[in-house]
């Protein structure tokens, strides 16, 4: 029988002489110095013996710069928007996590964030839509001037999702890097998405460094613990992401088939977006600064809701969702399909409810104030999300995803419109969890041995 905790306590565990920590700033082993438009930047994390990395105190940090005739006039769109892809590979090059769109799903993360949280990164990330709003100003930041950005990587291995210390004494590290990060800088479009003036607008990333934060424990206490490893693996468990692109047919529905193989996926984010869209001009006018303030040339805008703005008054969208539900074999998430027939709203409840954070009040469910006084939802206009979670439990101790590997059936999106829709593709991602076996020769696998 279970004693309850309240009846006793225990004393707390004593530190270890020895045990301590470092920082460790690590440059580009391509080092340019100086990174444009789809290039390349990557870092090797080598073996450090005896110590680990402590995810919660990683992070990225760089400086971006506008170049060309209108530099000065660029309006950026935050550091979550600089790169298009994330690669982690071990050291055998097999690719551990590969995220493509990555810029989108830091967007999409970021609108699962509390507004307050958003605000108060802001200095860091460089990301302004929530005090433009509240505070009616523009950004008319000169970043023809370097600004320095904070980024935290979206790594289930890296990022501070991953609740462990990622040892590295106990890997194989043979090409020189236990762990190779790459990560390939977006398109001008997205990292600068408005101008003030024209479109005559480049950027580079320069003083790029992946700050770690490492864990160093005495030698004897790691020696202790590589030879428990001899008799069993290590283990790492960590959530990731695979990227779905489909485009969405002319017409009022659709059943969009995602072919993965994953085994334990755990949920999964759609959003619509139209298929071309370049860097938007901001006139010097009322117009032009209302388009700035509502975020309308932001490139990160999901569309779906019931609006769309234009010079900072909401308009009818010509995209409207009207109904979705997810599937897998004979399996449907929900349970009934989410009917939208007057708003949005229960599909912003299922996604605050199935994700269980409706007491964080995420800022994609926010309220924002029109030019004209009205007051419109965020999610009816340009965070509309079709998200769902497919655990049946919130506690990581019980694996109880989906498997979508166990009868080779697609997971499919069911999706209808209110009207016929045109030149919309739909961007997925499917959240699913791996292990990283660590053997006794330091080997790295997600097979288990």
């Amino acid at each position: 029988m279970a004693v309850p905790t309240g009846l006793g306590s225990k004393d707390y565990i004593l530190g270890f002489d020895g045990v301590e920590s470092h920082q460790i700033s690590l440059k580009p082993t391509n080092s340019s110095g100086r990174y444009l438009e789809n290039e390349m930047i990557t870092f090797g994390i080598p073996a450090y013996r005896f110590s680990s990395i402590n995810t919660a105190r990683t992070y990225l940090k760089f400086k971006i710069k506008a170049l060309g005739t209108d530099k000065s006039h660029a309006v950026f769109s935050g550091s979550s928007q600089c790169f298009q892809q994330m690669i982690l590979k071990n050291d055998s090059g097999v690719h551990l996590e590969s995220i493509d769109n990555y810029h989108t799903l830091c967007r999409i993360m970021d609108n699962m964030k509390t507004k307050s949280q958003l605000e108060s990164e802001a200095s860091l990330t460089k990301e302004y839509r929530v005090l433009k709003q509240e505070k009616k100003k523009v950004d008319i930041t000169d970043y023809s001037v370097p600004q320095t950005c904070i980024h935290d990587l979206r790594s289930g291995i890296l990022g501070k999702g991953q609740k462990m210390l990622v040892n590295l004494d106990s890997m194989r590290a043979s090409n020189g890097a236990a762990f190779t990060l790459e990560l390939y800088c977006a398109r001008i479009n997205d990292v600068f998405s408005e101008s003030r003036v024209a479109r005559d607008i480049q950027y580079e990333i320069t003083d790029v460094s992946l700050e770690l934060e490492l864990l160093r424990i005495p030698e004897s206490l790691q020696m202790d613990f590589n030879a428990r490893q001899l008799s069993t693996e290590l283990v790492l468990p960590y959530k990731t992401y695979t990227f779905n692109r489909q485009d969405v047919p002319n017409s009022t529905s659709c059943n969009l088939q995602l072919s993965n193989h994953e085994n334990d996926v755990s949920a999964i984010y759609s959003v619509l977006k139209k298929k071309n869209q370049g860097i938007t001009i901001l006139a010097a006018t009322d117009e032009g600064r209302r388009k700035s303030l509502y975020g309308e040339g932001d490139a990160q805008r999901f569309i779906g809701g019931r609006f769309t703005m234009l010079n900072g008054v909401h308009q009818p969208s010509d995209v409207i969702v009207t109904q979705y539900q997810m599937r897998y074999a004979n399996k449907s998430f929900p349970l009934s399909p989410v009917v939208l027939s007057d708003s949005s709203t229960l599909a912003s409840q299922n996604a605050i409810a199935t994700f269980e954070v409706g007491d964080k009040a995420p800022y994609m469910s926010d309220t924002m104030c029109t030019y004209d006084d009205k007051f419109v939802s965020l999610f009816e206009t340009s965070t509309f999300i079709l998200a769902q979670n497919f655990k049946s439990t919130s506690d990581p101790r019980i694996k109880n995803g989906l498997n979508l590997s166990g009868l080779g059936a697609p997971l499919e999106v069911n999706i209808q419109f209110k009207n016929s829709v045109a030149d919309v593709h739909c961007l997925s991602f499917i959240e699913f969890t791996q292990t990283l076996y660590t053997g006794k020769d330091g080997n790295s696998t997600l097979n288990k041995p």
